[in-house]
């Protein structure tokens, strides 16, 4: 077997380089340069190779920044539509409120499953209720006038029942 000198690749990384063990030290030199070129130009081409991997991965890695930011611009868009509706409902809120108030009409929520209503500021005042206080059914039909709550429980029972309210 003939003594050489042998470049291990391996992923286009230079592991190391590996000599036959036959080849004495004095002639480690001499084959160095003899083969020098050759080395030089697999180092060059796995260079080359690395860059153009390098270059791949970054144009990788720069389009899913573009479009992790193109997302993000997305949500913050998204973001600032939900706070301009959020404003707008507020400002819708407060102009019901000052008309019930002007007008001493109220307004009231029914959630069925849970038996609660839920009253604007305007329909506690006229209950005479202090605003955001715990409101019930129960309660509710409490404040009715006596010579009205016949009627008033007769029509709740009939929207449980599926009926429209209509008082």
């Amino acid at each position: 077997m003939k003594n050489k000198l042998t470049l291990v690749v391996s992923a286009s990384v230079i592991i190391g380089f590996a000599l036959s063990p036959s080849i004495p030290e004095s002639h480690i030199a001499g084959i160095w340069l003899k083969h020098s070129a050759t080395v030089a130009i697999l180092l060059a081409a796995i260079l080359i190779g690395l860059l153009l991997g390098t270059h791949l991965i970054s144009r990788r890695l720069a389009g899913q920044l573009h479009r992790s930011v193109n997302k993000a611009r997305e949500a913050e868009r998204e973001l600032l539509k939900m706070r301009s509706q959020e404003e707008a409902l507020q400002s819708s809120h407060e102009t019901l409120n000052r008309a019930q108030a002007v007008a001493h009409i109220g307004s009231w929520r029914l959630d069925i499953e849970a038996r609660r209503l839920e009253w604007s500021d305007e329909s506690y005042r006229i209950f005479g209720l202090p605003p955001g206080s715990s409101m019930s059914i129960e309660r509710f039909l409490a404040g009715i006038d006596p010579d009205d709550l016949e009627r008033v429980t007769a029509a709740w029972n009939a929207t449980l029942g599926g009926a429209g309210y209509d008082i």
